[in-house]
């Protein structure tokens, strides 16, 4: 099995568009690689790098870069398709089976792609949906049906709160094939920090 992790990030700049300098995975993605790599996969990963097929990672050699160009900004129509061709593009190449998108550039565009190729499973992360309780209604319509149309090419949901759990839940109950999971926050075991005695005196005092 071949395994995709993608998510958006900020446009780099030429010098770090260029550069060979290796990467080392952090905190957001590592539980990810490790589960699909207990799970026998190999491993890809998209980034904003010209020559990404040659940057190592130095935290999990096995990881395999490409150059993802998966930009913050919805509105650039070219960069969004760029991004799109290049995700196509690794996707028929490398064989992806599964494709693990996250953020909303990343989210869309790993979902879209489902269609076009022959993906068996897509995880989406949603980390904040952009419809929620208290934001304008013009808003809340435009980024539901995003999404509810974007759950045709969805095989599995991750939440980190309640109401995105609540509100992902009640969008895709007709749709058995779906499975809607929440974790807390980023998956930190807070029952470790409620069990620490803590003197707040004391730590008031030293600052």
């Amino acid at each position: 099995m071949n395994y995709l992790f993608i998510s958006n990030t900020s446009k780099p700049s030429k010098k770090e568009y260029e550069s060979l300098q290796s990467i080392t995975l952090n905190n957001y993605s590592i539980p990810c690689v490790e589960a699909a790599f207990k799970l026998g996969c190999k491993v890809y990963m998209g980034i904003s790098r010209r020559y990404a097929e040659h940057v190592k990672c130095t935290n999990y050699p096995a990881v395999q870069f490409y150059n993802a160009q998966i930009y913050r900004n919805p509105l650039n129509v070219c960069q969004v398709y760029n991004a799109y061709k290049s995700l196509i593009s690794i996707i028929r190449k490398k064989n992806i089976n599964i494709i693990h998108c996250n953020t909303p550039i990343g989210g869309a565009l790993g979902r879209f792609c489902k269609q076009h190729s022959n993906i068996k499973t897509v995880i989406y992360t949603a980390h904040g949906l952009h419809f929620y309780k208290g934001c304008n209604f013009l808003q809340y319509c435009i980024f539901y049906m995003i999404e509810k149309f974007l759950t045709k090419f969805t095989d599995v949901i991750i939440t980190i709160n309640d109401e995105d759990f609540l509100a992902m839940s009640k969008m895709t109950k007709r749709n058995k094939h779906i499975k809607v999971y929440k974790v807390n926050g980023v998956g930190i075991d807070t029952s470790l920090l409620e069990a620490t005695n803590v003197d707040n005196s004391r730590i008031r005092r030293s600052l």
